[in-house]
């Protein structure tokens, strides 16, 4: 697993360092020396999809990476209690895109889970739902982006093919 002396002396020398050179080294020397977590982590995510040990390490080291730079000593926690959530997200990210039925693009299934999650909050305070141009001002997007989002939301929808197309007044009932 990791180590606790070595993390805090590295950590400690990565907050005091200003060369970006120096730095690198010391986030590659913090990695290595969680390498162990990462392997434990995807122990025991490996038989709940269908990426192998390997593959979740892999992943699970971008995790661990994404969790070295966003921390902060100064809260009190240790970097390995820190770092598991982010590491095994990241596992669970990679087996959710490698299992969707289409291929899309992540940033739009993101994008289109902010819309979701902002207008349930409005719609939870009270507030009538945004409008378009709202939206785009709101999350820092295009009309373009957001179209395209709410199209890849659409196209994932499963749906029956006994379904009916559309209204069953209008259609007949065709499915």
């Amino acid at each position: 697993m990791s180590h606790t002396p070595t993390n805090t002396a590295l950590l400690a020398a990565l907050e005091q360092c200003g060369d970006p050179r120096q730095r690198l080294r010391l986030r590659n020397r913090l990695v290595e020396a969680n390498l162990g977590l990462v392997h434990h982590v995807a122990t025991g995510q490996q038989g709940k999809g269908s990426l192998g040990h390997g593959d979740l390490v892999s992943v699970g080291c971008i995790g661990l990476i994404k969790a070295i730079d966003s921390f902060d000593p100064g809260r009190g926690l240790q970097l390995s209690s820190y770092a598991v959530p982010f590491i095994r997200g990241a596992m669970q990210h990679e087996e959710r895109d490698r299992n969707q039925p289409l291929k899309t693009p992540r940033r739009l299934r993101e994008l289109q889970q902010r819309v979701w999650s902002l207008q349930n909050r409005r719609a939870s305070q009270g507030l009538p739902p945004l409008g378009q141009r709202d939206l785009c001002a709101t999350l820092g997007c295009s009309a373009q982006q957001l179209l395209e989002a709410a199209a890849v939301q659409q196209a994932l929808r499963l749906r029956s093919l006994d379904a009916p197309l559309g209204s069953a007044e209008a259609d007949g009932g065709a499915t």
